[in-house]
């Protein structure tokens, strides 16, 4: 296994091979007054790890009433949310693609549930623009079940959680952090290795946060669950399950359109899926790289060192012991 240098810029090549250049934003905010390496960065909330600037919006996320009407992606930062988010547009659409093709970018169809901009008054917050919708919302959160609004939990809205192999979800998560410049990660991918070993990344643990749907699948009527790898993998049975799940039954024609505009690289090349409206609002640096980066399983082959793959390695075989309802789950590592 290579030692791959993580000190250099991280520029991805276009589809064609080619380093794609973006324009600089023409304003650029201001980065947080608590980033990645302060001390207040992360606070615990109902055992889940909850990161600066979104912390500010829990009392707010907790005041919210969800309705049986609304969906809500539940997952981990980084294993599959926006990709998941697309392919349930597409389901709702029955497999139209001009849902794809009309220019609305998924962050406009999709809110997120407990994200806020300190510098937007907070009528403009997610949640508070939620509640001027009427029933049907399009909902996402990285929030723990356990650390959910209990109308969101408990009231019917149906919930779909994705996870992803660990490995792979640390690796997404440091190229994440890289081209956030507002969160000034100065890091490496050890320091991320690191964070999630000891339980200390951003809507972490990942152990505790997978265990809270995972055990809940056979209690909570109103809760899907598929892997990152399952959509990979076995595409169309697995979206097949999830459409009728939503109240959707879908010819293998509707769900072929579906795989193909969610495809990575049509995602990457489509300006709705893509997030390139962050990029503008200088949220995030698509001269680091795309948001829509890589999209296969085993990028930490490439990635980790051994001592990454070992720490790695023990501390999924040590959680999985401490976590029994856990127990049958299998991660795909490639």
């Amino acid at each position: 296994m290579d030692s791959p240098d993580h000190s250099r810029e991280n520029v991805d090549p276009g589809l064609d091979g080619q380093v794609v250049r973006y324009p600089i934003p023409a304003v650029i905010p201001p980065v947080y007054t608590v980033g990645y390496h302060h001390a207040d960065y992360l606070k615990r909330y109902k055992e889940c790890l909850v990161r600066y600037p979104m912390y500010l919006t829990l009392k707010e996320v907790q005041k919210f009433q969800a309705s049986p009407l609304d969906i809500v992606v539940c997952s981990q930062p980084r294993t599959g949310t926006t990709w998941l988010s697309s392919i349930i547009t597409g389901i709702l659409a029955e497999g139209d693609r001009s849902v794809y093709r009309d220019g609305v970018p998924m962050s406009t169809r999709w809110n997120f549930l407990c994200y806020c901009d300190p510098l937007q008054p907070e009528e403009r917050w997610p949640v508070n623009l939620l509640r001027k919708m009427p029933p049907g919302r399009n909902i996402y959160t990285h929030l723990s079940y356990d650390a959910l609004p209990s109308s969101l939990a408990q009231g019917g809205a149906k919930k779909v959680y994705i996870y992803r192999n660990p490995k792979d979800t640390v690796v997404a998560t440091y190229y994440h952090l890289v081209h956030q410049p507002r969160v000034q990660f100065k890091g490496d991918l050890m320091d991320v290795v690191e964070s999630f070993v000891n339980d200390s990344q951003a809507f972490g643990p990942y152990f505790l946060h997978l265990a809270s749907y995972w055990k809940r699948r056979g209690q909570d009527p109103n809760i899907f669950i598929c892997s990152f790898e399952d959509l990979k993998n076995d595409f169309k049975p697995t979206v097949a399950r999830l459409a009728k799940y939503l109240g959707k039954n879908l010819s293998p024609e509707q769900i072929g359109v579906i795989h193909r505009e969610t495809d990575f690289k049509a995602a990457q090349a489509n300006p709705a899926l893509n997030k390139i409206e962050r990029h503008v609002e200088g949220i995030f640096d698509f001269n680091k790289h795309p948001f829509v980066r890589n999209g296969s399983i085993g990028q930490w082959k490439k990635e980790f060192t051994p001592a990454m793959n070992s720490k790695m390695d023990s501390w999924i075989e040590r959680k999985m012991i401490e976590h029994p309802e856990l127990r049958g789950m299998k991660f795909v590592y490639e």
